[in-house]
């Protein structure tokens, strides 16, 4: 199940806990592709289309946020880590954080850079990450436990 997780961000010579959202299973190709990890998945995509629309090269409008694995998901997870970064276990497939970076690199997880942009989405429209996710999506709600 999705959930909220907590990650250390490390600035001169403090380290703050900050909370982020996180998957349980991988999601896209060969993942495990469960219905809240990928609703998760798919809404942090969604929250963070006008950012994301000029960066990457998919169709707009991005999937709504249904829990269903389909073609434009792939192609969004393809795009964006393309782009940005790949996760451990591969290419075109978004694991769960476990720790700041993954293993043996200085990289960050891909949960921690769309979770990044939703902080960023948020602070455009003057609401905390999680209220801006809730606000927009309300089927995301019952995904996350502390």
């Amino acid at each position: 199940m999705a959930k909220i997780s907590k990650r250390f961000i490390f600035g001169g010579k403090e380290a703050l806990k900050v909370k982020f959202m996180n998957i349980s299973d991988s999601v896209g190709v060969g993942g495990v592709n469960s219905l809240d990890d990928v609703i998760l998945v798919q809404a942090l995509f969604k929250i963070s289309e006008e950012q994301l629309s000029n960066k990457l090269k998919v169709p707009k409008p991005f999937p709504y946020p249904t829990g269903a694995y389909n073609e434009q998901t792939e192609n969004l997870i393809f795009e964006f880590q393309l782009r940005n970064s790949w996760d451990v276990k591969g290419k075109w497939l978004i694991c769960p954080a476990k720790g700041l970076f993954k293993p043996g690199t200085r990289e960050l997880w891909t949960i921690h850079l769309l979770d990044d942009y939703l902080l960023d989405s948020a602070t455009l429209i003057s609401k905390d990450k999680f209220e801006a996710m809730y606000d927009k999506f309300p089927n995301t709600l019952f995904l996350f436990r502390e």
